[in-house]
Formats: C-alpha cells, sequence, structure tokens
C-alpha cells in the first residue's frame, strides 16, 4: 500500500475517531443532567469501553495483541488518565460543550512544553512563540480572564486545566516506554483501571439508580469510547502522530452544534476568538514537527 493511500487512511480514521469522541462527550453531558455521581458515570463507560476492545480484538482474532509485556507502565499511564477522566467529567458535565473543548484543547502545546522540559527535546524560537500565544488564547476563556458571564461554575473551568495537563503526561510516557505496546492495551488496561478505581469510590459515594434512558446513553458512550480509541490506535499506526491530531480540532465544529441543539448554547465572541488563537497554535506545532521529521 502506497503512502497516499496509508494518509488517506489515516486521516479518514481520525477525522471518525474525533467525531465519535465528540458523540461519546454529548451523550455523558446529556445524561448527567440527572445528577448521577461522576464516578458512577466513569464506572458505566469505562467497563463498556473495556468490553468493547476485547469483543473488537476477538472479532478480529487478535485477542494475543490484548496481552501486555509492561504491566508497571500500564498502572502508572492509566493513574494519570484517572485523574484525567475525573476532572474531564467534572468539567463536561458542568460547563458548555464549546468552553470545554477550547480548554482541552491546550492539550498539543502542554505535550510539546513538557516534552521541552522532560524528555529535554530541542526547540525553535518560532514553536516557543506558537507555545505563549496558544496559552494565551485559553487564559482568555478562562473567568479571571472573561469579560462575559460564565455559564457554568468558575471552579469546572479551573478543574478543566488538569484534563490537557494529566493526557499530555500520559502521552509521554507512550512516546518514552510504549513503542512495543499493541493497539488495543492501550485502551483496555486504561479503560480497565479507570472502572475498578470508580468502583471503589462508588463502594463509597454511593450509586443512584440509573433511568432507563441514561443507563443506554452511557453503554452507548462505552461502546463508542472503545470505538473511538481503537480507530485513532489504527489511524497512528498508519501515519505519524503529527498528521493524525490537528483533526482533533474537528471537535469544535461538534461542540458548537450539540451545544446549540441540545442546550440552545452560543459561544461567546471571546470563547470564539480564544479557541481559534489555541487551534491555530496547535496546529501549526504539529505541522512543524511534521516537516522536522
Amino acid at each position: 500500500m502506497n503512502n497516499q493511500s496509508l494518509l488517506s487512511q489515516g486521516m479518514r480514521l481520525s477525522v471518525f475517531a474525533y467525531a465519535v469522541f465528540a458523540v461519546l462527550d454529548m451523550l455523558i453531558k446529556l445524561a448527567s443532567a440527572n445528577g448521577y455521581p461522576p464516578w458512577q458515570l466513569l464506572l458505566t463507560v469505562c467497563s463498556t469501553a473495556a468490553l468493547t476492545v476485547t469483543l473488537f480484538a476477538v472479532a478480529r482474532k487478535e485477542t494475543d495483541q490484548l496481552r501486555t509485556q509492561k504491566p508497571i507502565f500500564h498502572f502508572c499511564r492509566a493513574m494519570l488518565n484517572v485523574g484525567s477522566v475525573s476532572a474531564n467529567t467534572y468539567a463536561l458535565t458542568r460547563i458548555p460543550l464549546p468552553d470545554f473543548y477550547s480548554i482541552v484543547f491546550l492539550g498539543p502545546l502542554v505535550h510539546v512544553l513538557l516534552g521541552i522540559i522532560l524528555l529535554k527535546e530541542g526547540v525553535r524560537p518560532q514553536r516557543w512563540v506558537a507555545i505563549i500565544f496558544g496559552f494565551s488564547g485559553s487564559i482568555a476563556m478562562l473567568p479571571f480572564a472573561s469579560s462575559h458571564p460564565l455559564s457554568g461554575p468558575a471552579t469546572a473551568y479551573y478543574v478543566c486545566l488538569l484534563q490537557p495537563l494529566l493526557t499530555a503526561s500520559g502521552n509521554l510516557l507512550i512516546k518514552k516506554y510504549g513503542g512495543e505496546e499493541t493497539k488495543y492495551a492501550f485502551p483496555l488496561y486504561t479503560s480497565l483501571t479507570i472502572a475498578f478505581c470508580m468502583a471503589f469510590m462508588t463502594l463509597a459515594g454511593g450509586w443512584k439508580p440509573f433511568i432507563t434512558q441514561d443507563l443506554l446513553m452511557l453503554i452507548a458512550a462505552g461502546v463508542l469510547s472503545g470505538v473511538g480509541i481503537t480507530c485513532l490506535m489504527l489511524a497512528l499506526q498508519k501515519v505519524p502522530p503529527a498528521f493524525v491530531s490537528p483533526f482533533q480540532y474537528t471537535q469544535m465544529i461538534w461542540g458548537v452544534l450539540f451545544g446549540y441543539i441540545f442546550w440552545h448554547y452560543v459561544p461567546s465572541t471571546q470563547t470564539l476568538v480564544g479557541a481559534v488563537i489555541t487551534m491555530v497554535s496547535g496546529y501549526y506545532l504539529f505541522k512543524d514537527t511534521r516537516d522536522i521529521n
């Protein structure tokens, strides 16, 4: 298969995966309206996601790829993801989707910054400019800098900042130690660890019985999580990360669309401008990385 064909397949898988993630976020936000504890939402979604990944591997007769030689690596990465998805769910259930994505899009910038600090990766001056420019876009949307009324609790905006930090840290672990792992190992062990932790929190914090409609939405979200992550791993097998990651920004389109359809939310000019600044900066960093490679 030639490079052009691989690039085309990788792009299609990436666009599909990020669209799936946007629908997943929408379903969790819809289901959370009835006041379920965050750990209950995550337990349902992540246990379903783990089952979906396992069934996908069985259907493709690739069960051997469910094994791992690095359990400690997966545990460390999964614990970072426990914090990441907890912050993600807390913020997602409290602030509008466009605002949420605008802050989450800091992830690529944080990834580059942590790579410079922790992995001693080289950086050109223009990349520093892009990082600073991108952070300014997200800072403009935070409560202390916002000139428009917030559409959710101020705490949720700050908690949302933990998501890109913890996610980027987990991605750096993959970059440094996860080169030999399979496409199924990452989503499977991450989902299982999160589900296990949330089960303990459920025992301590209690369980609110689901309305049938909400349970079905969360099960669907879990299936979509497994499908989306698997598609993303398949895309990364075909093309470099620098070609895949910019498609994450398509989630903003879905976020604005779903926010308007289901919650009649129209993002402020300040939010949109801040999001565009962050996306342009992130895209430049990925393009620069691709050109260097």
